[in-house]
C-alpha cells in the first residue's frame, strides 16, 4: 500500500428538485435540451415531452447545476407517467440519472432497468397492458463507492418491483427524459410530475497499492498500480 486519502463526510444536499417543493415553470423548459422533433412543455405542474406520430424519436437531457460529488451517496426520486402504446414494440418512454436509466416499452408491454451499457433487466412485474399509461413512483440509491444501484417502483396500477444492479465507475451528473427507439406509429407523449435528486458524502477511504503477477516465485507479467476503496 503506497498512500491512502479520506473522503469527509457532510450533510445531504439538494442537486436538483421540481415538482414537490418547487413547481414546475415554463422557466424550466430552458435549462432542458430542445428536442430535434417532439416538444417539451409545462402543463398540469409537470414536464411533458410529446412526440407526433411517424418522427423519429428524440430525448432530452438536463445536466444537474451542481454535479454529484465522487464517492457520494445519490438518492433519485421521481413521479413519472410512462405513457400509452405506440404501434412499434421498440419504441421505449425513458427517465434516467446518468448510467440509471429506467424504461417502458408501451407496445411491448415491457419495463426495464439499465446500468450504462450493460444489458437491460426486465422487471417482470410490470409487463402487462394494464400497465400502460400509469404513473410510476420511483425511488433509487446509487452508492458510487461500490458501483451499486438499489431501487424501487410501484405504480398506479398496484404493482412493484425492487431490485439492485452494480455498474462501476458510473456518471450521474446528467438527467434525462423522454422517448427512444423505433419511430411510433402515432402521437404519444410521457410526463415528469417530480423529480428531485440529492447527495450524501461518504466516509470513504481509498489507497494507492501495486499487483504483482507470480508463478513459482517468479514474476510472470508487469505490475499494475491501482486506486481502489478500502
Amino acid at each position: 500500500m503506497l498512500c491512502t486519502s479520506t473522503v469527509s463526510k457532510a450533510q445531504t444536499s439538494t442537486l436538483y428538485e421540481r415538482g414537490t417543493t418547487t413547481a414546475w415553470s415554463d422557466n424550466d423548459l430552458s435549462s432542458w435540451s430542445t428536442p430535434t422533433k417532439g416538444t417539451l412543455s409545462i402543463a398540469n405542474n409537470a414536464l411533458t415531452y410529446t412526440v407526433p406520430a411517424n418522427s423519429g424519436n428524440y430525448t432530452s437531457s438536463s445536466t444537474l447545476p451542481t454535479a454529484p460529488t465522487e464517492n457520494s451517496k445519490i438518492t433519485f426520486n421521481a413521479v413519472w407517467n410512462v405513457g400509452q402504446a405506440t404501434g412499434a414494440n421498440n419504441t421505449y418512454s425513458i427517465l434516467s440519472i446518468g448510467d440509471l436509466k429506467f424504461k417502458w416499452y408501451g407496445s411491448a408491454q415491457k419495463g426495464t432497468v439499465q446500468a450504462g451499457d450493460e444489458g437491460e433487466v426486465t422487471l417482470t412485474n410490470l409487463n402487462d397492458k394494464t400497465t400502460r399509461g400509469t404513473t410510476w413512483t420511483i425511488s433509487a440509491t446509487i452508492d458510487q463507492t461500490t458501483g451499486s444501484s438499489s431501487y424501487s417502483i410501484s405504480t398506479s396500477n398496484k404493482k412493484s418491483a425492487s431490485g439492485t444492479i452494480t455498474h462501476t465507475g458510473g456518471t450521474y451528473s446528467t438527467l434525462t427524459f423522454g422517448m427512444g427507439g423505433k419511430v411510433p406509429k402515432w402521437e404519444n407523449s410521457t410526463s415528469l410530475s417530480s423529480i428531485s435528486v440529492t447527495e450524501e458524502k461518504q466516509n470513504v477511504t481509498t489507497a494507492t497499492y501495486t499487483v504483482k503477477y507470480v508463478y513459482n516465485s517468479t514474476e510472470i507479467k508487469t505490475a499494475e498500480t491501482r486506486t481502489g476503496i478500502v
